[in-house]
């Protein structure tokens, strides 16, 4: 038999032909082929028509990942590049809606993709926006510019990715998928929730040194030793770099693929995901797979460092609160001199109004009478000046 076109969901295939038979209640559709999302499939379908249960065995090849993925799990724009899979599932093919087929799907599958690009999911500039990153000022601030760079955006780009699932009860257990680029390559395994698009999954991560070198403030603390503290985060440095490393022992770091140009200058990192696929916030935390040798912060030429920062910070204000004082002494001082001087001049002035009083004092009886107006004469100038004076 043949089908010119067939459609369920967001799965549509064309050009589909098929041998069949009908035994025992069962539909068997043997030697299956057709075209599906740019590429070809095959393979061997069976139903119960009683109960509706149904067993698939699929192949795909050259097919279209970006329009694959969209069509088979609802996601735009996943990624991009060429798609071929191996299918061996069973399902309750009458289920009452597409949630409750989802919830009885079981088996297994595995798929490769090649030469293609992250989209909306597994994009560094996306891990990057994890929540122990933007929670720190400093770091959150460089973010913008650093998402832009071309050699971050070049991450997006992979020679291969494989993996391997199982399904049950509407999750689908991500055993194994594997990433290598030239400038970046993962694992991934945990968990994806068939029915909202969710995961919690660990991605263990490479980065070429190159991209490594333009992170900014996030690339600085990728160190394996410190040997100065980050001018960026001053005296905080040793607490920061703690909240962006994880000791690597115990990761499964021989799972990361090795980068696909062959550089082996390269630092590796965890992300840990929780949440829907497309979203940022999911991105729990970013962290450096490294153990940061920080004697030298706990007891050797660092601590001495900051202690001679603190004491020159120590001394400027020491210098500052004598300046102030000092600068008080010199009012206090100014204003001293300034009241005695007006006292001088208060006294200065209560004196020759005295000896002007004396002046006009009533003559005594010894003295002649032609005195007062030879007195008067000449004295009246020297009143008028001691007048003026003060």
């Amino acid at each position: 038999g043949t089908v010119s076109r067939f459609k369920s969901g967001g799965i549509t295939a064309v050009n589909i032909s098929s041998d069949f038979n009908l035994k025992n209640n069962t539909l068997y559709l043997k030697s299956m082929q057709g075209e599906a999302f740019s590429g070809k499939f095959n393979g061997d379908v069976s139903v119960n028509l009683i109960n509706g249960a149904t067993n698939v065995d699929f192949h795909g090849t050259g097919m279209n990942a970006e329009s694959a993925i969209e069509g088979a799990a609802g996601l735009k724009n996943a990624l991009s590049g060429t798609l071929g899979f191996n299918a061996k599932v069973s399902l309750n093919g009458y289920a009452p809606n597409e949630a409750a087929m989802m919830k009885s799907l079981k088996g297994s599958a595995d798929f490769d993709i090649h030469n293609g690009t992250f989209g909306n999911i597994g994009r560094l500039e996306n891990l990057l926006y994890a929540e122990n990153i933007i929670s720190n000022g400093i770091m959150s601030a460089a973010l913008v510019p650093i998402v832009n760079m071309p050699v971050v955006k070049s991450t997006a780009d992979f020679k291969a990715i494989t993996g391997e699932l199982t399904f049950n009860n509407g999750w689908a257990t991500l055993k194994s998928i594997k990433s290598s680029g030239p400038s970046m390559s993962v694992y991934i395994y945990g968990q994806y929730n068939l029915l909202n698009a969710s995961a919690n999954v660990t991605i263990l991560g490479r980065l070429g040194a190159e991209v490594v070198k333009v992170l900014g403030p996030v690339g600085e603390l990728s160190v394996d030793k410190l040997t100065a503290f980050i001018p960026k985060f001053g005296a905080t440095t040793a607490k920061i770099l703690n909240a962006m490393t994880t000791n690597p022992h115990g990761e499964k770091t021989a799972e990361i693929p090795a980068l696909s140009n062959g550089n082996t200058n390269y630092k590796d990192f965890k992300v840990s995901f929780n949440g829907g696929v497309e979203s940022k916030s999911s991105v729990k935390s970013f962290k450096w797979l490294s153990v940061c040798d920080t004697s030298q912060i706990e007891g050797g030429t660092l601590k001495e460092q900051l202690q001679q920062s603190q004491d020159v910070i120590n001394q400027l204000r020491q210098q500052k609160k004598e300046d102030i004082q000092k600068s008080v002494e010199n009012v206090k001082n100014t204003a001293k001199q300034t009241s005695e001087d007006i006292k001088n001049q208060i006294q200065n002035t209560k004196d020759s109004i005295n000896e002007l009083k004396n002046l006009f004092k009533k003559p005594s009886s010894s003295t002649t009478q032609t005195a007062p107006a030879a007195v008067s004469e000449s004295a009246a100038p020297a009143a008028a000046d001691a007048v003026a004076a003060p």
